[in-house]
C-alpha cells in the first residue's frame, strides 16, 4: 500500500471535493478506492462554476473516472497524492 493510499484511508467515511483529470470538480463523501485510485463518492456533486450563474451543484452518477486531489472540507488545500 503506498503512502498516498494510507492518506485516502484516513478519510474515509468523510466529505471530500475532488478535482477530475479533466478540471471538473466534484465533492460527495468518500466511500471506497482501489489500487489505481479510483475513487468511489456517495451523494456525489459536480461544482459548475459560471460568470453568468454564478456556482451550481449538480447531482451526477460517475463510472469510470480517474479522480484526484482530494482535500477534505474545512481544511486547507493541500494535494495528497
Amino acid at each position: 500500500m503506498t503512502e498516498c493510499h494510507k492518506e485516502l484511508q484516513q478519510l474515509m467515511d468523510s466529505t471530500v471535493s475532488v478535482v477530475t483529470n479533466d478540471g471538473r470538480t466534484m465533492f460527495g463523501t468518500l466511500k471506497g478506492l482501489d489500487q489505481k485510485l479510483n475513487l468511489i463518492l456517495e451523494e456525489c456533486k459536480e461544482r459548475v462554476f459560471s460568470k453568468e450563474e454564478g456556482v451550481e451543484e449538480v447531482s451526477r452518477v460517475l463510472c469510470g473516472m480517474m479522480l484526484f486531489l482530494p482535500i477534505q472540507h474545512a481544511m486547507p488545500a493541500h494535494r495528497l497524492c
